[in-house]
């Protein structure tokens, strides 16, 4: 039943006869009575004359405007014999030709050859001469258009594409054996690109002009009321000749880390923004901790937490704080960037591509001197920071380099692919698979240090609590105990990898097994815990039903994320299930401490090398396998041969597995400052914290990139673009197994 209900939420409509006449297949974006009577219903009559065939179904993917807009628009397309229909599907349900997730397969197949023609089309081509001070702007760009992160956001190049997979998959489904097809949407930049990819489809791109029209109007509408509030600001900012505030008296220069949801400081055993300090001898007093997130402000409490700590904390806008006490950084630049005099190119839509090229420019240069001002106000001489899916850390990178300073990227996912790659000075990593795929997608670095998984001492500091646990469920009658971690969900399940359907679904199962079964125990590890019940909806009831037996345990501290790691589940359990192969970094986690592990592939992405570990023993694809596997494995006096053992990939995971990899982490960057305080550059305080990191650990645990990658370094890169130093490793050829999720 929820097959047939997946299959037609898919389609949108039922199966159609493979007899019927070929016709022509419409897709529009979005609609609205304007676009519709000025675009769209123009185009339609045009299409349908041009090719000889009438167009009888126009489907859309969001409708806006009133109920006179709605009844209007549904009045002249049954005039004019068009039918609208609402196209409806899930992201996650959405397979190609071979039977693989659709998304997977754009994100580790089709991104790395459009990263190819981006690169090849005027006005990017000419940032890939970019002197090396200013190497972020092209990544900037390129990571702007290509960043996962994007989808949702309307008129995004990352929805263009999906757009297009969509339209194309509908095709598919109906089997009609159309005339054309098209798809009508608004401008996005790069539009030639987005063409190129849907002649591979056999779809044609049309845009909306009238449309994107009336959006610039009302943009620029709308932008005129602030116009001169906003020349007076530039101006008043361009008669403070000495903004900058006085020089901090300390000991030199510092660390600056950025605190994103995890604080944390005295519960080591808990996720932490600061955890390679909680493991190293990093002296406190070299720290500040930066809040720039609303949803996790810096208020009071945290505050005299940081300064009893030893450590120096600061917000970065009015909102990530709470009280008037709290120390705020405000950017007051030099001068006032002349583009804001002009107007209009940085309100509303941009019309094309070059403007769209100078708009993202203009922000990249407000970017990197907000942060340049804010490390030079804070004698920030490095910056920590694990979150490099947003174009902004080029900005950051380059901002630091101009004073001299160096960007750190730790790695936190196991997920890598082309619009996650790293730009950055130095990245930690969990092994030497890592740096091969950050490589392998066009990652940008000096250094890359080998650590080992950045979260293995916390398994040591969890036991007792999950033996606790595990005793609490015992009592309430557990003899077997699963524990289970999701990897978030949201609203629309067709703009995000995970909507809540899905969720509800793997949650539902587990809770009716539990209440099915006397003796079965369930550990829930959500990645969100603050909005769970509210995101599970009915399913609600069942959860609190499940805990009312006593068997069953939710880890819901932590706001905006989950406050404990996987293995504060796993380490309480049997056995342990990440919901979601692609992601994989729960998992990952949960069989480096030492508890076997089980990945569910419902969304279909038999291409991951995780699945050498074995289909059926750790990894399944719906389910009622998964559960009956466990039932087999439960009844076996000695279990199933394998079941949930990750002993093959343990070394690709972590070459050390000895609890000290934030300890390594945290001692390299002490290093890395003490030789800024010695009076070294960059170069050499980057260097210097290498040796001694090959002197004690190895030399196969330090890779380096010797020269600068440029976005044309992006194309397959040479071999010989990575040089030992000083008997620092040359980053190998090969792209990793696992490090990278795709193929």
């Amino acid at each position: 039943m929820q097959a047939a209900r997946g299959k037609k939420a898919a389609t949108g409509t039922g199966d159609r006869s493979s007899t019927a006449p070929k016709g022509i297949l419409v897709v529009v974006e979005e609609i609205h009575a304007a676009s519709w009577l000025f675009d769209v219903l123009p185009r339609l009559a045009w299409t349908g004359w041009s090719r000889g065939r009438r167009v009888e179904i126009c489907y859309y993917l969001d409708m806006g405007g009133g109920p006179v807009g709605r009844w209007l628009m549904n009045v002249t397309a049954k005039s004019v014999g068009v039918k609208l229909v609402r196209l409806d599907f899930r992201l996650d349900e959405l397979r190609d030709e071979s039977g693989n997730s659709t998304w997977q397969s754009m994100r580790y197949r089709d991104l790395p050859e459009i990263r190819e023609w981006l690169l090849n089309v005027p006005g990017l081509r000419e940032v890939h001469s970019a002197p090396p001070q200013d190497e972020g702007l092209g990544r900037f760009l390129m990571k702007t258009l290509l960043a996962e992160v994007g989808l949702p956001t309307p008129k995004s190049f990352w929805r263009a594409l999906w757009l297009v997979r969509i339209c194309a998959r509908q095709a598919a489904v109906e089997k009609r054996g159309w005339a054309a097809v098209l798809l009508l949407m608004r401008f996005r930049p790069f539009m030639d690109v987005v063409r190129l990819y849907a002649r591979r489809f056999g779809v044609d791109v049309a845009e909306m002009p009238l449309t994107d029209a009336l959006d610039r109007m009302r943009a620029a509408l709308h932008s005129g009321r602030r116009e001169s509030r906003k020349k007076l600001r530039a101006a008043a900012a361009s008669w403070n000749t000495d903004p900058r505030k006085p020089a901090r008296m300390d000991q030199g220069p510092r660390l600056a880390a950025e605190s994103y949801g995890h604080f944390n400081l005295e519960y080591p055993e808990r996720y932490s923004d600061v955890f390679f300090w909680q493991q190293s001898s990093l002296p406190a007093r070299d720290l500040l901790l930066v809040f720039g997130l609303p949803s996790d402000p810096l208020d009071e409490p945290r505050l005299r937490l940081t300064q009893r700590s030893g450590m120096n904390a600061i917000a970065l806008s009015p909102g990530a704080r709470r009280g008037a006490a709290i120390p705020l950084f405000t950017h007051r630049p030099r001068y006032a960037p002349l583009r804001l005099l002009r107007g209009g190119a940085t309100e509303g839509p941009a019309w094309s591509t070059r403007e769209w090229l100078d708009e993202m420019s203009f922000t990249y240069t407000l970017l990197r001197a907000y942060w340049t001002d804010l490390f030079d106000s804070e004698d920030v001489k490095i910056y920590v920071s694990w979150f490099n899916a947003e174009p902004r850390q080029c900005a950051i990178v380059d901002a630091l380099r101009s004073l001299g300073g160096v960007t750190v990227i730790y790695q936190r996912s196991h997920d890598l692919s082309v619009g996650l790659s790293s730009y950055s000075d130095l990245l930690f990593g969990f092994s030497s698979s890592r740096a091969k795929a950050e490589r392998e997608v066009g990652s940008a670095f000096r250094y890359f240090f080998v650590t080992g998984y950045l979260g293995d001492h916390r398994f040591p500091l969890l036991r007792s609590q999950a033996a606790e646990l595990r005793e609490k469920l015992k009592t309430g009658g557990a003899s077997r105990i699963l524990a289970y971690f999701d990897e978030g969900s949201a609203e629309d399940g067709r703009w995000h990898a995970l909507g809540h359907e899905r969720m509800r679904e793997n949650y539902s199962f587990l809770l009716e097994k539990l209440l099915e079964e006397p003796t079965l125990g369930l550990v829930l590890k959500p990645k969100i815990p603050g909005t769970l019940r509210r995101r599970l909806g009915p399913v609600a009831e069942q959860l609190a039903e499940a805990e009312a037996t006593g068997r069953c345990f939710v880890f819901e501290e932590g706001n905006p994320h989950g406050a404990y790691p996987p293995a504060a589940a796993a380490l309480a359990s049997d056995i342990a299930i990440h919901g979601h192969l692609w992601s994989g970094t729960a998992g990952c986690e949960s069989a480096l401490a030492g508890v076997p592990t089980l990945l569910l592939d419902r969304e279909g992405w038999k291409e991951s090398p995780l699945y050498e570990l074995g289909p059926g023993r750790v990894v399944f694809q719906d389910w009622e396998s998964l559960w009956l596997a466990c039932q087999e494995h439960w009844r076996r006096p000695k279990g199933i041969p394998g079941f949930g053992h990750w002993t093959s990939l343990l070394d690709d995971l972590d070459p050390y597995r000895d609890g000290c990899a934030a300890e390594r982490m945290g001692t390299c960057l002490r290093w890395l400052l003490e030789g800024f305080k010695a009076g070294l550059n960059r170069e050499s305080a980057m260097e210097q914290a290498a040796e001694k990191y090959v002197k004690q650990w190895g030399a196969d645990k330090v890779w380096h990139m010797n020269s600068r990658s440029s976005l044309e370094g992006w194309r397959k890169q040479p071999p010989d673009l990575f040089e030992p130093v000083r008997g620092v490793a040359a980053v190998p050829e090969a792209p990793s197994a696992i490090g990278m999720m795709g193929p």
